[in-house]
């Protein structure tokens, strides 16, 4: 694949076809972020699922929907079931990766996509499968049932209260993520190794592979991670200042150590009588209250930029918590480009992030909205 003098589009040349719910539609996201066509191959008989999620406008479509599918194309299934098999030969001819989870939504279309591109021997196929072993006789799988069957959810709340949902729909990103990364396994070994990569990976494996570091800490330190609750400890959290939020990670000792050295040595002596405390004292409600008491007096006036300049030069692990009208307005992702505007299917201007990842040489080429989904009714 060679690039333009502009720069590298790493997968300019791949044709991908995708045939999923939320969990898989945000990894052709991610593919058409490198340069990939993407085309989302569509039921006209049922309203579309990745339409649905989210917060619905006033057209009923989700902002999920608006996201995940930037830069796509829509192919729409022919309503005669007869033409369906021609139709998917057709679409197939020239694709080099196609993903599909008729396991997790149980589409028809998902599964002939699947049967035919076997047949065709396209050169990657990524499946997505509700759980490893492929059964279906289970509950079926949203963002709320991903997160409690995976594990996530033993992190999330208080600990004498019910666990919560993350928001933002994580388990159908975190999914999407995985199924990126074995596409791109599939391509990398089916260009030195011939043959058709077939590649299949679950909801719930996805889920577990991604608790924060509950796994690390039960096999280095045989403990078992609980919900704590969303103030965990003093000094660890976000905390006002005269012009916006920051956040503050003085998760261990040592990062402790740092801040109240820091806050000394800028003329606050009363946080020398917090240095004593100790890891379970911090977490109690009295010393998290005290400690946002104590640091909103050493913070006054003090702009947050300064603050920040000042704690990092400590070693201190701060950084500002912006608004989301804030962080339209960073200098620094204004600079990089990392916001751009395109107009959705019905001319209406959307600001939407840039990808994840970027690099000297990869430049993200014309962009455009998601296109018009197939129905605009609600599930």
């Amino acid at each position: 694949m060679s690039g333009a003098a502009t720069g590298l589009r790493a997968f300019s040349d791949l044709k991908v076809l995708e045939a999923c719910g939320p969990f898989g539609a945000y990894a052709g996201k991610l593919l058409g972020d490198l340069g990939s066509t993407v085309t989302r191959l569509v039921s006209t008989s049922s309203p579309d699922p990745v339409a649905a999620v989210g917060k619905a406008s006033k057209d009923g479509v989700g902002s999920f929907y608006r996201f995940v599918n930037i830069g796509k194309q829509t192919a729409l299934a022919p309503a005669a079931e007869s033409d369906l098999h021609h139709w998917i030969d057709q679409h197939l001819v020239g694709t080099d990766l196609v993903i599909a989870d008729p396991n997790v939504t149980g589409d028809p279309l998902a599964s002939l996509l699947l049967e035919r591109a076997v047949e065709a021997q396209v050169g990657t196929i990524v499946e997505i499968r509700g759980y490893a072993d492929g059964r279906q006789d289970r509950a079926p799988l949203d963002d709320l049932t991903a997160q409690a069957s995976g594990g996530l959810m033993i992190l999330t709340g208080d600990p004498e209260r019910e666990p919560l949902r993350l928001p933002g729909y994580q388990s159908y990103f975190i999914v999407g993520v995985h199924a990126a990364c074995a596409a791109v396994l599939g391509l990398l070994r089916g260009a030195s190794v011939p043959g058709q990569q077939r590649l299949r990976i679950s909801v719930h494996e996805a889920i577990v592979h991604t608790l924060e570091t509950a796994i690390q800490y039960y096999t280095t330190a045989g403990v078992v991670r609980q919900r704590k609750g969303g103030a965990q400890q003093a000094g660890d959290g976000t905390y006002p200042t005269s012009t916006g939020m920051v956040v503050l990670g003085a998760m261990t000792d040592i990062e402790w150590g740092r801040l109240i050295d820091w806050m000394v040595g800028e003329g606050f002596e009363d946080a020398a009588d917090l240095r004593s405390w100790d890891l379970e004292e911090r977490r109690t409600s009295a010393r998290r209250q005290q400690f946002e008491a104590a640091f909103a007096e050493f913070v006054g006036d003090l702009p947050r930029e300064s603050l920040i300049k000042s704690g990092q030069a400590h070693r201190v692990l701060i950084a500002p918590a912006y608004a989301l009208s804030e962080l339209l307005q960073d200098e620094q992702l204004l600079f990089d480009g990392f916001f751009r505007r395109v107009r959705e299917w019905d001319g209406a201007p959307i600001v939407i992030p840039g990808p994840a990842f970027r690099s000297t040489a990869h430049s993200l080429g014309p962009w455009s909205g998601a296109p018009a989904p197939a129905t605009t009714e609600s599930a």
